[in-house]
């Protein structure tokens, strides 16, 4: 979460960015993030990441339902990234961190599913998902 955190809060450092990201990277991806008692109700909270050449938007959304759908957003932050290709993926700079991203396919509840692994510079993976699903905890 610290990461996650100087992420969130980091100032950001322009610098050039590839021109383009592959598809199977771009989107919109889905990281659970917990869930929390709010007036006597569970709230569970999901980040939702969306990659571009320049930017990353990292947008913080709520809700009642266990199975994280009727998403609320309540915050959402942009912060320029610089995309470096690697061998085996895509390294990402923001605001002075460095990231690992690699596609990976993983089995969450029996079904077999797409996978963003997020690498941060302490060697922790993290996952996120293209749907909102309850699995993993993110904790980059």
């Amino acid at each position: 979460m610290m990461g996650l955190l100087a992420l969130w809060l980091g100032n950001g450092l322009y610098a050039q960015a590839a021109t383009r990201v592959p598809a199977n990277y771009g989107g919109s991806w889905y990281a659970y993030d917990g869930v929390q008692r709010i007036d006597h109700y569970r709230t569970y909270a999901v980040l939702r990441f969306n990659l571009t050449p320049r930017t990353l938007t990292v947008g913080l959304h709520v809700t009642r339902h266990a199975n994280l759908s009727k998403l609320t957003q309540r915050s959402v932050k942009r912060v320029p990234v610089r995309l470096l290709r690697q061998k085996t993926g895509y390294r990402l700079r923001v605001a002075g961190t460095t990231y690992d991203l690699r596609t990976t396919h993983v089995t969450v509840a029996g079904k077999r599913r797409v996978a963003l692994r997020v690498t941060g510079s302490d060697h922790r993976s993290d996952l996120a998902f293209r749907t909102p699903v309850k699995a993993l905890r993110w904790d980059c």
